[in-house]
């Protein structure tokens, strides 16, 4: 979900107070987390008056780097500020935000009822920023699930949770590997880098690890908070950013099988149970990718996925054959095909797919400028190739079937 100011954001932010509603209570308790920003106290009072607004029953689930580190390493809670200048480069909250410094002082003095939450709330919605740093609070300094993420997980496989969040707060929902940095052009000529995001900036102050520069896509091996059952990396801000081919090189890179890119002021909600397959329906504006990774059709040095878009309104499922639309959907077929100037410009290839679908040539191959040469893109024709008409009130259409290869620049 990313979440703005247009009305689709606030139609999504209302499906989930629904979903959380589901235990008969009329204003469902939201625990909102804001550990993600870069300053966590500055959006708390925004998130809790939307959810009164929708409402809801909002409070703040005060979790952020610096009381993670304080709990973990068992200190006082007079540490706190330290801490949190040390870590999070955040002097003077509780001068500035006296209020929340307070509640927050109140949960760590209380620490053993932080685990607790997951059980006396109805839905979490996760706030968006940085996803590493909102993976942090859950997780201990060696990469173990804390008390807090093992309570989160327990509650969530009972389906007693609705969980929820947007930009960053959706990306840390991935599984197997979580992205947690790069450019799209940048993917196009280089693999994917398992380890440390670089810091922002770092290349004007000259701090970007050997190797490492700026620009480089990495990703958490580990995974986000691991909650969804399948192998999927979620992507966020997608079609707009022309991160197609960013996503479909992690896959390959990070060895995950399926990946789901959520376009602006859009949003999926997944749904499964033992045994059955699981259903994505999207929300919002426009929709989002589904992306599986394939094995070389034949051409070497490609890498593939099997690629979908799945308008708003439009649903699908995930089992162990890949991803399949679901519904009665009315194919389109047209005339006009043409390749984009630049893949990564924003809807570029989201146009082309639909288009591509719906022209039936078998394949297609065009290339993209990096800063070292050019890669080569290519389309091909599946079985189940199709173009849809959007559902109304959608501007998009949904694409099945089409599949996508990269053949990165040779970069030394």
């Amino acid at each position: 979900m990313h979440a703005s100011r247009n009305p689709n954001a606030a139609q999504m932010l209302e499906r989930f107070v629904a979903l959380a509603r589901r235990n008969g209570t009329a204003r469902p308790r939201i625990a909102v987390v804001t550990a993600a920003s870069a300053d966590p106290f500055a959006v708390v009072d925004f998130y809790l008056e939307v959810f009164r607004q929708l409402g809801a029953e909002p409070v703040w689930w005060p979790l952020d780097a610096a009381l993670a580190g304080v709990i973990e390493h068992g200190e006082s809670c007079d540490r706190l500020e330290t801490v949190r200048r040390a870590e999070m480069a955040l002097p003077g909250r509780e001068r500035v935000y006296p209020d929340l410094a307070v509640q927050q002082m109140e949960q760590c003095l209380a620490r053993a009822n932080l685990a607790q939450w997951p059980t006396q709330v109805d839905g979490v919605f996760f706030s968006g920023g940085d996803q590493s740093r909102l993976r942090t609070v859950f997780f201990t300094r060696d990469g173990k699930p804390n008390g807090i993420h093992r309570a989160l997980a327990t509650s969530f496989a009972a389906g007693s949770l609705v969980i929820a969040g947007t930009s960053a707060g959706s990306a840390v929902q991935s599984s197997r590997a979580m992205l947690s940095n790069g450019e799209s052009r940048w993917a196009l000529a280089h693999q994917a880098i398992s380890g440390r995001a670089p810091e922002p900036g770092c290349t004007r102050a000259g701090r970007c690890g050997v190797g490492i520069p700026e620009s480089a896509l990495t990703y958490d091996a580990a995974g986000g908070l691991g909650l969804v059952p399948e192998a999927i990396i979620f992507d966020t801000h997608f079609s707009e950013r022309g991160r197609e081919l960013r996503l479909l090189a992690m896959l390959h890179d990070a060895a995950v099988s399926n990946g789901i890119g959520i376009d602006e002021n859009s949003a999926v909600h997944l749904r499964w149970q033992a045994g059955t397959d699981t259903l994505v329906e999207a929300l919002g504006a426009s929709g989002a990718w589904l992306l599986r990774r394939a094995s070389a059709g034949g051409d070497d040095g490609y890498l593939w996925v099997d690629a979908h878009y799945l308008a708003t309104g439009s649903s699908a499922y995930l089992g162990s054959r890949g991803w399949r639309l679901d519904g009665d959907h009315r194919p389109v077929r047209r005339a006009r095909l043409s390749a984009p100037a630049d893949v990564l410009d924003a809807g570029a290839m989201r146009r082309f797919a639909w288009d591509f679908a719906a022209h039936g040539r078998r394949q297609s191959t065009f290339f993209n400028s990096v800063a070292c040469g050019r890669a080569t893109i290519k389309v091909m024709h599946s079985e189940r190739t199709a173009a849809f008409a959007p559902l109304p009130p959608a501007t998009h259409g949904s694409v099945a079937g089409v599949r996508i290869g990269l053949n990165r620049s040779q970069c030394e």
